[in-house]
């Protein structure tokens, strides 16, 4: 169960607002380690990055660095999906043979994060316009 505890630590440090279950469901309270509160299909969708994530590592043979870890964590869980769902077709679009994971991810999270603070900035200027036109 050692690496169970490697992949719980993985995904409470990727994803502090979930509920990291590590084992599987039963009764209340079964199956929960405690930490956070996060709700459930939110835990579902971190078990589904962090599956993706272990897919790629082993399917490469190389584990992403801290700072493709931090890239990935600032994104929400929907983009972090995203992100290694387009990392899965870079390295399947090379063969399967990728000499740095990292840096895709860190490269595929960057345009990602980017992207959404774009959109994010527009939405604000849309509600200060609608704001001053009110």
């Amino acid at each position: 169960d050692y690496s169970k505890g490697c992949i719980a630590s993985t995904l409470r440090a990727m994803f502090p607002h979930a509920t990291i279950r590590t084992t599987g469901r039963g009764a209340a309270g079964e199956g929960e380690d405690g930490a956070g509160d996060g709700d459930p299909a939110g835990d579902e969708e971190g078990q589904n990055v962090l599956h993706l994530l272990r897919k790629l590592e082993t399917q490469v043979g190389r584990q992403v660095d801290e700072r493709a870890l931090r890239a990935l964590h600032n994104l929400s869980i929907r983009d972090a999906m995203e992100a290694l769902t387009k990392v899965d077709e870079l390295v399947s679009a090379q063969g399967g043979q990728c000499r740095n994971l990292s840096s895709i991810l860190q490269s595929v999270c960057r345009k990602i994060e980017k992207r959404s603070s774009k959109s994010q900035k527009i939405e604000d200027r849309l509600a200060r316009l609608a704001v001053q036109a009110g």
